[in-house]
């Protein structure tokens, strides 16, 4: 299995109530970009809630979400490889307990 052929929904990993800006429609008032004055300009995403509480996204917040997706991706290209769970320096199986809380690290 190539890593093309798989259909990943990467809005899954997104926090409740925040959407994609290419999924917004243009006339939807409830989704608002603005600046954070203490992040250093950084943007964020914010779509109200019913209960009038609003959820943001910062670009660090993205970040990490990235990062998350490429040990994701390495995961599932080691599993390609028949080497998922494998040290990569010491060629040692990794302990199910420790792949068990971190799927994706490599040690």
């Amino acid at each position: 299995m190539q890593n093309d052929d798989l259909d990943l929904d990467v809005t899954a990993f997104l926090p409740e109530g925040v959407v994609i800006a290419s999924e917004v429609e243009p006339d939807d008032s409830d989704v608002i970009a603005s600046e954070t004055q203490s992040g250093g300009g950084d943007l964020v995403a914010s779509q109200g809630q019913p209960d009038g509480n609003d959820q943001q996204v910062s670009l660090e917040d993205l970040r990490q979400i990235e990062l998350d997706l490429d040990a994701v991706d390495a995961a599932i290209a080691a599993l390609d490889a028949g080497t998922y769970g494998i040290d990569p320096q010491t060629g040692e199986p990794i302990r199910d307990e420790d792949l068990e809380a971190n799927p994706t690290a490599v040690f």
